[in-house]
């Protein structure tokens, strides 16, 4: 069962949970066992075999039919073809398709943890079927619709998100604390070494750990974005992420400072650029403290309101 190539890209899953796996004990000793209960794994594994059958469709029609290649993003070629709009168009496109290559060996992977029963995590509520994420890799459409860099990377190889969270960034904050830049940043570093010693990886996760951070401030302050129809919030915040995450993306497959450094040429940097500029006006400028001030200043003002109509 031991598979070394298992070990080193995931999925991660604790030792106890194999030894329960293996022994029926635990959390396993009422999973579906046998020739008829057996078949309890068939059709989720299914369906989720056919998920990464449909994430590989949509990869090589990003890739090999419509021919938008993150490869392509580090070339002169690429800083030379077309306008700023058509390169920053032409990136988003050649990341999502190489998102959809990621996600196909996770959706196999998840078909066969749940094949094996490994993914097994109990009944349902209604007593009448089962649950199959207790190891879970990817959750295409909740990384897909999410509105938060927080719960992108929360999603995407979520196993690895798992282990990061448990054994890196936990074990860097003192009891009761929550996670600061510096913290951020020491689990990036952890992430980039084990991805490999390419210097954009460095670079790209150093800007993850910055647009995180940023992130975690804006949603802080809220409450001062309230002029934006509350209908538009989330498409807007999803539509943002995933530009950024797409240029981190890019930067990522850049591999070399060369590359990374040619494809940002092609964008300006603008990415690298406004997410320092904008974390640091954020911080600057107290805009956390403000949003909470006028939260609780309208918290007393409904209190006030609420105080009246009840005489």
């Amino acid at each position: 069962m031991f598979a070394s190539c298992g070990c080193c890209v995931g999925p991660f899953f604790e030792f106890s949970d194999y030894v329960n796996w293996i022994g029926f004990k635990g959390p396993y000793a009422d999973a579906p066992r046998g020739l008829t209960a057996g078949w309890a794994t068939f059709v989720p594994a299914m369906k989720k075999l056919v998920e990464g059958v449909l994430c590989l469709a949509i990869h090589l029609a990003f890739v090999t039919g419509l021919g938008f290649s993150v490869y392509f993003c580090g070339t002169p070629e690429y800083q030379k073809s077309g306008n700023w709009g058509w390169r920053f168009i032409y990136y988003n496109m050649a990341m999502t398709g190489q998102r959809f290559m990621y996600y196909t060996p996770w959706c196999i992977n998840d078909a066969a943890m749940i094949s094996c029963g490994l993914a097994y995590n109990g009944q349902t509520k209604d007593k009448t079927g089962y649950t199959w994420d207790r190891i879970v890799n990817i959750s295409v459409w909740s990384l897909e619709t999410a509105a938060t860099p927080v719960v992108m990377m929360r999603y995407w190889n979520h196993q690895i998100s798992v282990w990061l969270n448990h054994y890196v960034q936990s074990r860097m904050l003192s009891k009761g604390s929550k996670p600061t830049l510096m913290v951020s940043l020491g689990t990036f570093a952890i992430s980039a070494f084990w991805h490999g010693f390419y210097p954009f990886y460095y670079v790209m996760f150093f800007m993850c750990a910055v647009f995180v951070e940023l992130a975690k401030e804006i949603y802080r302050c809220r409450i001062l974005l309230n002029f934006i129809p509350e209908g538009l919030r989330h498409p807007l915040a999803n539509i943002l992420t995933l530009i950024t995450l797409n240029y981190s993306g890019v930067s990522f497959n850049s591999l070399t400072f060369e590359r990374g450094y040619t494809f940002g040429q092609g964008q300006n940097h603008f990415v690298f650029i406004l997410l320092p500029i904008v974390l640091f006006l954020v911080k600057s400028l107290g805009l956390v403290k403000k949003a909470k001030k006028l939260e609780e200043a309208l918290k007393k003002k409904n209190e006030e309101k609420e105080t009246k109509k009840d005489k």
